[in-house]
């Protein structure tokens, strides 16, 4: 066989490789995926900000056209993790914690990460705007008319003191630039929602399990929505071609497994906390590990990496109780309670890479952890229990000792009965002597007959 005959045969297996990644959406999942995009959505910021009231479809449009308008081309922009998972496996109970959207952009320069950054921020600063006008700011619009060519350029570059306001919405970001080049910026708190923006140049591990490996390609449906009327919807003879792709590599094999709901995935030493506490989160949620899946071999490259990542208590205390905060309601104790039980069985059967003493000290924390679980959901019920008891009116007065007297005063122990343990009576004395230890019995006030007074 000559050289051009296996550099053909090499390209046309990449070219089937690279085709099985990709599948058209029916029409099913297009229209679950024009009403995803249509929804409200909540940014919670901290500090007691005001939530900002979004949908993704104005969202995705917004910061894509800043990006572009600040020299920054945006190559595609796709849906990724739970909620493009929610969108392709049908599955009517599938929750998603978090919404990622990833925007394929060159960063070479380092200063465009700061552009981007700004952009994302002044974008949002627009939707507050827009949201307290339609809250009743409609007067002091009608008073500033001369000036609102004005007021609109300022409301498209907004001061730096009104950026840092909008910085509050920011819980998290980060920027790598080694091996892989991409930045995150991450917004809404740990209560509500989190929208996760993840603007990547290149990267090379962009999933951790088959059933989170689906990134739903937006930009035919971001066209149709400026070629369409704003009143029309789609139709099963009218809606727009949208791609996924699969990044584990192959599209047909992923979506068997989240149709199957089980659990896949390759080489868990590439991915940064090597996967353990997602493969504890799925666990949880009902699935099972594939078949033919090497469990115990997978659990120790997982907890391998999720050490090394995390080598101390206190980084690995806080990654634990960031991801319990992000993936699990407050309320819901039963699920942490589990999900904890699950990891600590992991981490006692499969962690080889620690010492007897890290090992224990890693099981001791997720026992803490489940401890101060037990206690927050015991508290809560109590708290639970006494808002429901005054809701219904049972409360009790408290004592007011002013409208009490001394009827009748009654001296000795003749009318209680005798009690033979030492110390049982609050009135009972101990005196030492060289003899031994004794007791007397001083006269005191044993009982009172009160009644109110008239």
């Amino acid at each position: 066989m000559t050289s051009d005959h296996r550099d053909e045969k090499t390209c046309n297996s990449k070219q089937r490789r690279d085709s099985s990644r990709y599948s058209v959406l029916c029409f099913e999942q297009v229209e679950r995926l024009y009403n995803f995009m249509e929804q409200e959505i909540a940014i919670h910021g901290l500090g007691g900000c005001p939530p900002v009231r979004l949908t993704l479809k104005d969202w995705v449009q917004r910061v894509r056209t800043r990006l572009e308008a600040d020299g920054v081309p945006v190559r595609d922009v796709r849906l990724n993790g739970g909620g493009a998972s929610y969108i392709i496996g049908m599955d009517p109970y599938h929750t998603y914690n978090d919404l990622d959207l990833l925007f394929g952009v060159d960063l070479s320069s380092r200063d465009t990460v700061d552009i981007i950054r700004r952009a994302v921020l002044e974008c949002l600063h627009l939707f507050l705007i827009s949201q307290n006008e339609q809250h009743g700011d409609a007067d002091e619009k009608t008073e500033e008319t001369s000036s609102e060519t004005e007021q609109d350029a300022q409301a498209k570059r907004p001061l730096p003191q009104q950026l840092q306001m909008v910085e509050a919405y920011v819980s998290k970001q980060a920027r790598i630039e080694h091996a892989d080049r991409w930045f995150l910026l991450s917004l809404g708190s740990q209560d509500g929602l989190t929208v996760e923006l993840k603007f990547v140049d290149h990267m090379r591990r962009q999933f951790e399990f088959t059933v989170d490996s689906f990134q739903i390609i937006l930009d035919s449906l971001i066209t149709f929505y400026k070629v369409q009327p704003s009143s029309s919807s789609i139709s099963e003879r009218f809606y727009p071609t949208v791609v996924a792709e699969a990044a584990s590599g192959c599209f047909e094999e992923a979506f068997g497994h989240l149709r199957r709901r089980e659990i896949c995935t390759r080489c868990p030493e590439q991915i940064r906390g090597g996967g353990l506490l997602k493969y504890c989160k799925l666990l949880v949620d009902g699935y099972l590990p594939a078949q033919g899946l090497d469990v115990p071999h997978l659990e120790k490259y997982m907890c391998s990496r999720f050490f090394i990542d995390f080598p101390d208590a206190r980084q690995q205390r806080v990654k634990i109780q960031s991801y319990l905060a992000a993936h699990f309601p407050p309320a819901d104790a039963q699920l942490r309670t589990l999900y904890l039980q699950i990891l600590a069985d992991v981490v006692c059967n499969s962690t080889v890479c620690l010492m007897q003493q890290e090992r224990r000290s890693a099981l001791y924390l997720i026992s803490e952890l489940l401890s101060q679980t037990y206690f927050e959901a015991e508290a809560a019920a109590a708290a639970a229990a006494a808002a429901a008891a005054t809701s219904t009116g049972v409360a009790l007065e408290p004592f007011n000792s002013a409208d009490w007297v001394i009827d009748q005063v009654f001296y000795g122990t003749q009318l209680f009965p005798s009690v033979s343990c030492l110390g049982s009576i609050a009135g009972t004395v101990y005196t030492t002597t060289s003899a031994g230890c004794s007791t007397t019995t001083p006269p005191l006030v044993t009982a009172c007959q009160l009644t109110a007074s008239e």
